[in-house]
C-alpha cells in the first residue's frame, strides 16, 4: 500500500498566520503636513490614480519605494512604519 500524498501547500489544520504587513503611517504624515494625495502624487512624479495603491491596507512596499517616500517627505524610513 502506497503512502497517502499530502498537499504541502495547504493544510486546513495549519494555525500559522502569514506575517503581518507593517502599517504605513503615510496618511497620518500627509495629514500633519497638509499634503493631499494629489499633491503627493505630483511630488512623486506619478499619476494621481496610482497613488491610491500606497494607501491600501495590505500594501507592502519595497525598500526602494519607502526610500522614495522618505526622501520626498524629508523624513526617515522608520518614521513611515507603524511597528506596533
Amino acid at each position: 500500500m502506497l503512502p497517502e500524498k499530502r498537499n504541502l501547500d495547504h493544510n486546513p489544520n495549519d494555525t500559522m498566520k502569514k506575517p503581518a504587513v507593517p502599517a504605513l503611517l503615510l496618511q497620518q504624515i500627509l495629514e500633519k503636513r497638509g499634503i493631499s494625495k494629489r499633491q503627493f502624487a505630483k511630488l512623486l512624479n506619478i499619476q494621481y490614480p496610482a497613488v491610491f495603491e500606497y494607501f491600501r491596507p495590505n500594501y507592502n512596499p519595497k525598500l526602494s519605494t519607502l526610500s522614495k517616500f522618505a526622501l520626498t517627505l524629508n523624513c526617515k524610513i522608520r518614521d513611515l512604519i507603524d511597528e506596533r
